[in-house]
Protein backbone atom coordinates (compact mmCIF):
# COMPACT_ATOMS: atom_id res chain seq x y z
CA UNK A 1 0.00 0.00 0.00
CA UNK A 2 1.30 3.44 -0.76
CA UNK A 3 0.85 5.15 2.58
CA UNK A 4 0.23 8.84 2.18
CA UNK A 5 -0.22 11.04 5.20
CA UNK A 6 -2.60 13.93 4.84
CA UNK A 7 -1.85 17.53 5.62
CA UNK A 8 -4.49 17.82 8.33
CA UNK A 9 -2.57 15.31 10.41
CA UNK A 10 -1.84 17.11 13.65
CA UNK A 11 1.72 16.84 14.90
CA UNK A 12 1.78 17.81 18.54
CA UNK A 13 5.39 18.64 19.14
CA UNK A 14 7.25 18.83 22.39
CA UNK A 15 10.64 20.14 23.23
CA UNK A 16 12.81 17.13 22.62
CA UNK A 17 16.44 17.75 23.09
CA UNK A 18 19.71 16.09 23.82
CA UNK A 19 23.07 17.72 23.78
CA UNK A 20 26.21 18.41 25.71
CA UNK A 21 29.11 20.79 25.72
CA UNK A 22 31.18 17.87 26.86
CA UNK A 23 29.83 14.39 26.62
CA UNK A 24 28.12 13.24 29.83
CA UNK A 25 29.07 10.06 31.62
CA UNK A 26 27.50 7.13 29.80
CA UNK A 27 27.30 8.94 26.46
CA UNK A 28 27.67 6.80 23.38
CA UNK A 29 30.87 6.52 21.42
CA UNK A 30 30.74 8.75 18.36
CA UNK A 31 34.03 7.67 16.83
CA UNK A 32 32.30 5.25 14.49
CA UNK A 33 30.32 8.12 12.99
CA UNK A 34 33.31 9.95 11.55
CA UNK A 35 32.97 8.37 8.11
CA UNK A 36 29.32 9.34 7.76
CA UNK A 37 27.77 12.69 6.84
CA UNK A 38 29.78 15.54 8.37
CA UNK A 39 28.04 17.53 11.09
CA UNK A 40 29.31 19.96 13.71
CA UNK A 41 30.80 18.76 16.97
CA UNK A 42 27.89 20.34 18.82
CA UNK A 43 25.39 18.40 16.72
CA UNK A 44 27.36 15.21 17.29
CA UNK A 45 27.07 15.89 21.01
CA UNK A 46 23.31 16.34 20.61
CA UNK A 47 23.03 13.00 18.84
CA UNK A 48 25.33 11.26 21.31
CA UNK A 49 23.41 12.45 24.35
CA UNK A 50 20.07 11.55 22.78
CA UNK A 51 21.30 8.09 21.79
CA UNK A 52 22.56 7.59 25.33
CA UNK A 53 19.17 8.59 26.73
CA UNK A 54 17.15 6.14 24.61
CA UNK A 55 19.36 3.10 25.13
CA UNK A 56 17.99 0.42 27.41
CA UNK A 57 19.48 -0.79 30.65
CA UNK A 58 22.47 -3.02 29.94
CA UNK A 59 22.47 -1.80 26.33
CA UNK A 60 25.37 0.13 24.83
CA UNK A 61 24.53 2.03 21.65
CA UNK A 62 26.96 3.90 19.47
CA UNK A 63 26.41 6.00 16.38
CA UNK A 64 27.13 3.91 13.31
CA UNK A 65 26.19 6.39 10.59
CA UNK A 66 24.53 9.75 9.99
CA UNK A 67 22.52 9.75 6.78
CA UNK A 68 20.86 12.73 5.06
CA UNK A 69 17.35 12.26 3.65
CA UNK A 70 14.75 14.68 2.32
CA UNK A 71 11.00 14.80 2.63
CA UNK A 72 8.75 15.09 -0.40
CA UNK A 73 8.95 18.90 -0.36
CA UNK A 74 12.75 18.97 -0.22
CA UNK A 75 13.14 19.57 3.53
CA UNK A 76 16.29 18.11 5.10
CA UNK A 77 16.33 15.45 7.82
CA UNK A 78 19.14 13.41 9.35
CA UNK A 79 18.88 9.70 10.14
CA UNK A 80 21.19 8.67 12.98
CA UNK A 81 21.73 4.91 12.83
CA UNK A 82 22.72 3.04 15.95
CA UNK A 83 25.18 0.23 16.47
CA UNK A 84 24.29 -2.59 16.97
CA UNK A 85 20.72 -1.41 16.32
CA UNK A 86 18.32 1.48 16.86
CA UNK A 87 17.89 4.80 15.05
CA UNK A 88 16.76 8.40 15.42
CA UNK A 89 15.40 10.89 12.86
CA UNK A 90 16.21 14.56 13.46
CA UNK A 91 14.89 17.74 11.83
CA UNK A 92 17.82 20.22 11.82
CA UNK A 93 15.78 23.36 11.21
CA UNK A 94 13.56 22.86 14.27
CA UNK A 95 15.95 20.89 16.50
CA UNK A 96 13.32 18.17 17.03
CA UNK A 97 13.82 14.41 17.05
CA UNK A 98 10.75 13.28 15.12
CA UNK A 99 11.14 9.61 16.04
CA UNK A 100 13.57 7.23 17.73
CA UNK A 101 13.97 3.60 18.73
CA UNK A 102 16.63 1.76 20.75
CA UNK A 103 15.76 -1.61 19.23
CA UNK A 104 14.31 -1.30 15.72
CA UNK A 105 16.70 -1.34 12.76
CA UNK A 106 17.11 1.83 10.75
CA UNK A 107 14.51 1.93 7.98
CA UNK A 108 17.32 3.10 5.70
CA UNK A 109 19.88 0.46 6.69
CA UNK A 110 22.23 -0.35 3.82
CA UNK A 111 20.87 2.48 1.66
CA UNK A 112 22.46 5.75 0.60
CA UNK A 113 22.27 8.40 -2.08
CA UNK A 114 19.97 11.25 -3.07
CA UNK A 115 16.87 9.13 -3.73
CA UNK A 116 15.90 8.48 -0.10
CA UNK A 117 12.72 10.11 1.16
CA UNK A 118 11.09 10.58 4.57
CA UNK A 119 7.40 11.36 4.95
CA UNK A 120 7.10 11.31 8.75
CA UNK A 121 6.88 8.34 11.15
CA UNK A 122 6.35 5.02 9.28
CA UNK A 123 6.91 6.69 5.88
CA UNK A 124 10.32 5.65 4.47
CA UNK A 125 10.95 5.44 0.73
CA UNK A 126 13.57 5.05 -1.97
CA UNK A 127 12.81 6.36 -5.45
CA UNK A 128 13.69 4.38 -8.56
CA UNK A 129 12.43 5.26 -12.01
CA UNK A 130 9.75 7.58 -10.68
CA UNK A 131 8.34 4.96 -8.29
CA UNK A 132 8.73 5.34 -4.53
CA UNK A 133 9.30 1.98 -2.79
CA UNK A 134 8.75 1.68 0.94
CA UNK A 135 11.99 0.52 2.52
CA UNK A 136 10.45 -1.73 5.19
CA UNK A 137 7.19 -3.18 3.85
CA UNK A 138 5.85 -4.06 0.41
CA UNK A 139 4.18 -0.77 -0.49
CA UNK A 140 4.78 1.78 -3.22
CA UNK A 141 3.78 5.26 -4.34
CA UNK A 142 3.48 5.05 -8.11
CA UNK A 143 1.28 7.93 -9.24
CA UNK A 144 1.52 11.71 -9.34
CA UNK A 145 -1.64 12.18 -7.27
CA UNK A 146 -0.14 10.48 -4.24
CA UNK A 147 3.25 12.15 -4.74
CA UNK A 148 1.40 15.47 -4.68
CA UNK A 149 -0.30 14.45 -1.46
CA UNK A 150 3.03 13.53 0.13
CA UNK A 151 4.48 16.85 -0.98
CA UNK A 152 1.65 18.76 0.71
CA UNK A 153 1.89 16.59 3.80
CA UNK A 154 5.63 17.18 4.04
CA UNK A 155 5.22 20.93 3.76
CA UNK A 156 2.64 20.88 6.53
CA UNK A 157 4.87 18.73 8.73
CA UNK A 158 7.71 21.22 8.27
CA UNK A 159 5.45 24.11 9.21
CA UNK A 160 4.28 22.32 12.37
CA UNK A 161 7.84 21.44 13.37
CA UNK A 162 9.04 25.00 12.86
CA UNK A 163 6.16 26.34 14.94
CA UNK A 164 7.36 24.17 17.80
CA UNK A 165 11.12 24.46 17.59
CA UNK A 166 13.34 23.18 20.35
CA UNK A 167 14.91 26.55 21.08
CA UNK A 168 17.35 25.19 23.65
CA UNK A 169 18.62 22.54 21.24
CA UNK A 170 19.18 25.12 18.52
CA UNK A 171 20.77 27.55 21.00
CA UNK A 172 23.34 24.95 21.92
CA UNK A 173 23.95 23.76 18.35
CA UNK A 174 24.37 27.28 17.00
CA UNK A 175 25.74 29.24 19.97
CA UNK A 176 27.28 26.53 22.22
CA UNK A 177 25.13 27.81 25.10
CA UNK A 178 26.00 25.68 28.14
CA UNK A 179 22.85 26.68 30.02
CA UNK A 180 20.79 25.41 27.11
CA UNK A 181 22.79 22.19 27.31
CA UNK A 182 21.83 21.65 30.94
CA UNK A 183 18.17 22.25 30.14
CA UNK A 184 18.27 19.76 27.29
CA UNK A 185 19.96 17.03 29.28
CA UNK A 186 17.23 17.42 31.90
CA UNK A 187 14.56 17.13 29.20
CA UNK A 188 16.10 13.83 28.12
CA UNK A 189 15.31 12.34 31.52
CA UNK A 190 11.53 12.82 31.22
CA UNK A 191 9.95 9.71 32.68
CA UNK A 192 8.01 7.22 30.59
CA UNK A 193 4.50 6.58 31.89
CA UNK A 194 1.64 4.14 31.41
CA UNK A 195 -1.03 2.37 33.39
CA UNK A 196 0.08 -0.88 31.80
CA UNK A 197 2.07 -3.15 34.09
CA UNK A 198 5.75 -3.76 33.44
CA UNK A 199 4.92 -7.28 32.26
CA UNK A 200 2.46 -5.86 29.74
CA UNK A 201 4.94 -3.27 28.51
CA UNK A 202 7.61 -5.96 28.17
CA UNK A 203 5.17 -8.08 26.17
CA UNK A 204 4.70 -5.23 23.69
CA UNK A 205 8.44 -4.61 23.41
CA UNK A 206 9.11 -8.30 22.77
CA UNK A 207 6.25 -8.80 20.30
CA UNK A 208 8.49 -9.41 17.30
CA UNK A 209 5.87 -11.46 15.42
CA UNK A 210 2.80 -9.23 15.53
CA UNK A 211 0.20 -10.75 13.20
CA UNK A 212 1.44 -8.96 10.09
CA UNK A 213 -0.75 -9.38 7.01
CA UNK A 214 -0.98 -7.30 3.86
CA UNK A 215 -3.23 -7.33 0.83
CA UNK A 216 -4.23 -4.72 -1.72
CA UNK A 217 -3.46 -1.28 -0.32
CA UNK A 218 -2.57 -2.63 3.11
CA UNK A 219 -4.08 -3.80 6.38
CA UNK A 220 -2.25 -1.82 9.04
CA UNK A 221 -5.44 -0.91 10.90
CA UNK A 222 -6.35 -4.58 11.13
CA UNK A 223 -2.84 -5.49 12.33
CA UNK A 224 -3.26 -2.92 15.10
CA UNK A 225 -6.66 -4.37 16.00
CA UNK A 226 -5.10 -7.84 16.13
CA UNK A 227 -2.52 -6.51 18.61
CA UNK A 228 -5.27 -4.95 20.76
CA UNK A 229 -7.20 -8.22 20.90
CA UNK A 230 -4.03 -10.17 21.62
CA UNK A 231 -3.39 -7.88 24.59
CA UNK A 232 -6.92 -8.48 25.89
CA UNK A 233 -6.68 -12.22 25.32
CA UNK A 234 -3.40 -12.55 27.21
CA UNK A 235 -3.93 -10.08 30.03
CA UNK A 236 -7.70 -9.63 30.50
CA UNK A 237 -9.53 -12.86 29.56
CA UNK A 238 -8.74 -15.67 27.13
CA UNK A 239 -12.18 -15.36 25.57
CA UNK A 240 -11.12 -12.54 23.28
CA UNK A 241 -9.12 -14.48 20.67
CA UNK A 242 -8.87 -18.13 19.68
CA UNK A 243 -5.62 -19.88 20.60
CA UNK A 244 -5.00 -20.90 16.98
CA UNK A 245 -3.71 -17.38 16.24
CA UNK A 246 -0.87 -17.61 18.78
CA UNK A 247 2.43 -19.28 17.97
CA UNK A 248 2.76 -20.73 21.48
CA UNK A 249 0.79 -21.49 24.62
CA UNK A 250 2.48 -18.68 26.56
CA UNK A 251 0.99 -16.15 24.11
CA UNK A 252 4.16 -14.22 23.46
CA UNK A 253 4.03 -14.12 19.63
CA UNK A 254 1.32 -13.98 16.97
CA UNK A 255 0.99 -15.86 13.72
CA UNK A 256 1.48 -13.80 10.56
CA UNK A 257 0.08 -13.71 7.04
CA UNK A 258 -2.72 -16.11 6.07
CA UNK A 259 -2.65 -17.80 9.50
CA UNK A 260 -3.08 -14.52 11.35
CA UNK A 261 -6.03 -13.17 13.28
CA UNK A 262 -5.44 -10.02 11.24
CA UNK A 263 -6.60 -11.85 8.11
CA UNK A 264 -9.70 -13.12 9.94
CA UNK A 265 -10.58 -9.56 10.97
CA UNK A 266 -9.93 -8.24 7.47
CA UNK A 267 -12.17 -10.90 5.94
CA UNK A 268 -15.04 -9.83 8.21
CA UNK A 269 -15.28 -6.52 6.35
CA UNK A 270 -12.47 -6.01 3.83
CA UNK A 271 -11.33 -2.45 3.35
CA UNK A 272 -7.94 -0.97 2.59
CA UNK A 273 -6.51 2.21 4.10
CA UNK A 274 -8.66 2.08 7.22
CA UNK A 275 -9.40 4.75 9.81
CA UNK A 276 -10.65 4.33 13.37
CA UNK A 277 -14.27 4.38 12.15
CA UNK A 278 -13.95 1.22 10.09
CA UNK A 279 -11.79 -0.57 12.67
CA UNK A 280 -14.39 0.26 15.33
CA UNK A 281 -17.08 -1.23 13.08
CA UNK A 282 -15.09 -4.43 12.50
CA UNK A 283 -14.37 -4.74 16.21
CA UNK A 284 -18.08 -4.48 17.03
CA UNK A 285 -18.91 -7.08 14.38
CA UNK A 286 -16.37 -9.48 15.87
CA UNK A 287 -17.54 -8.98 19.45
CA UNK A 288 -21.12 -9.58 18.34
CA UNK A 289 -20.13 -12.87 16.71
CA UNK A 290 -18.35 -13.90 19.93
CA UNK A 291 -21.24 -12.76 22.13
CA UNK A 292 -18.96 -10.44 24.11
CA UNK A 293 -20.72 -7.39 25.56
CA UNK A 294 -18.37 -6.06 28.23
CA UNK A 295 -16.33 -3.65 26.09
CA UNK A 296 -16.50 0.13 25.91
CA UNK A 297 -15.15 1.58 22.65
CA UNK A 298 -13.37 4.88 22.07
CA UNK A 299 -13.41 6.00 18.43
CA UNK A 300 -12.58 9.64 17.77
CA UNK A 301 -11.26 11.90 15.04
CA UNK A 302 -8.94 14.81 15.75
CA UNK A 303 -10.93 17.70 17.16
CA UNK A 304 -12.87 15.28 19.35
CA UNK A 305 -9.87 14.05 21.33
CA UNK A 306 -6.61 15.49 22.64
CA UNK A 307 -3.28 14.08 23.72
CA UNK A 308 -4.79 13.92 27.21
CA UNK A 309 -7.47 11.53 25.89
CA UNK A 310 -4.77 9.11 24.77
CA UNK A 311 -2.80 9.49 27.98
CA UNK A 312 -5.96 8.88 29.99
CA UNK A 313 -6.68 5.58 28.26
CA UNK A 314 -3.05 4.50 28.71
CA UNK A 315 -3.23 5.49 32.40
CA UNK A 316 -6.29 3.23 32.70
CA UNK A 317 -4.10 0.34 31.58
CA UNK A 318 -5.18 -0.08 27.95
CA UNK A 319 -3.26 0.41 24.68
CA UNK A 320 -4.52 2.82 22.00
CA UNK A 321 -4.47 2.44 18.23
CA UNK A 322 -3.40 5.68 16.52
CA UNK A 323 -4.25 6.37 12.88
CA UNK A 324 -2.48 8.73 10.50
CA UNK A 325 -5.49 9.91 8.56
CA UNK A 326 -8.19 12.52 8.80
CA UNK A 327 -9.17 14.29 5.58
CA UNK A 328 -7.73 15.73 2.38
CA UNK A 329 -5.12 18.48 2.81
CA UNK A 330 -5.91 22.07 1.84
CA UNK A 331 -5.83 22.75 -1.91
CA UNK A 332 -5.71 19.03 -2.63
CA UNK A 333 -7.73 18.08 -5.69
CA UNK A 334 -6.49 14.52 -6.13
CA UNK A 335 -8.33 11.27 -5.59
CA UNK A 336 -5.73 9.45 -3.49
CA UNK A 337 -6.51 7.52 -0.35
CA UNK A 338 -7.39 9.24 2.92
CA UNK A 339 -5.12 7.35 5.25
CA UNK A 340 -1.69 6.73 6.64
CA UNK A 341 -0.22 4.06 8.84
CA UNK A 342 -1.80 2.83 12.08
CA UNK A 343 0.32 2.11 15.17
CA UNK A 344 -0.45 0.94 18.71
CA UNK A 345 0.66 3.16 21.61
CA UNK A 346 1.36 1.57 24.99
CA UNK A 347 3.43 4.19 26.86
CA UNK A 348 3.97 7.92 26.75
CA UNK A 349 6.47 10.56 27.79
CA UNK A 350 4.85 13.96 27.76
CA UNK A 351 3.37 14.32 24.29
CA UNK A 352 5.51 11.52 22.81
CA UNK A 353 4.08 8.03 22.43
CA UNK A 354 5.97 4.74 22.49
CA UNK A 355 4.39 2.55 19.86
CA UNK A 356 4.39 -0.83 18.17
CA UNK A 357 4.43 -0.10 14.44
CA UNK A 358 2.59 -3.28 13.50
CA UNK A 359 5.68 -4.49 11.66
CA UNK A 360 7.72 -7.44 12.82
CA UNK A 361 10.80 -6.01 14.53
CA UNK A 362 9.44 -2.47 15.12
CA UNK A 363 8.02 -2.94 18.60
CA UNK A 364 9.42 0.10 20.41
CA UNK A 365 9.41 3.36 18.45
CA UNK A 366 8.87 6.77 20.03
CA UNK A 367 7.02 9.25 17.83
CA UNK A 368 6.29 12.94 18.26
CA UNK A 369 2.66 13.87 18.60
CA UNK A 370 -0.67 12.33 17.74
CA UNK A 371 -2.32 11.28 14.50
CA UNK A 372 -5.68 11.79 12.84
CA UNK A 373 -7.92 9.40 14.76
CA UNK A 374 -7.81 6.88 17.60
CA UNK A 375 -9.47 3.62 18.60
CA UNK A 376 -9.31 1.85 21.94
CA UNK A 377 -11.18 -0.77 23.95
CA UNK A 378 -11.71 -0.80 27.71
CA UNK A 379 -13.56 -3.28 29.91
CA UNK A 380 -16.83 -1.85 31.23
Amino acid sequence: MNFVKIVSMVIALVMLCACATQLPIGAVNIAAAKNSTAVSNNLLNVFSAKMSSIQKENQSLSIARILPVKDFSGEDYLVIEGNPTGYMIYHPESGVFVESSPSAPSPYAGLSGSTLYYGGPTEYYIEEGGIFYHTVIDEIIDNSVDVQRMNLTSANMTAELNQNKSIVTLDYVINSNTTAYATMVQANTTSVQSGLTQAQVDWFKNLSSCGYFSVGDGCCGFVGLNILYAFFDKFVDDKYMDDQYWTNASKTQLKNNDSSFTKYLYDLDPKDTTTSIHIHSVSKQYLSLKGITDIDHTDRYWGFFTKSTIRGILDNGYPVELFGSLADPPNYSGTGKKSGHAVVAYQYSGDDFICHYGWNGYAEVTIVGTLGSIYAMEVK
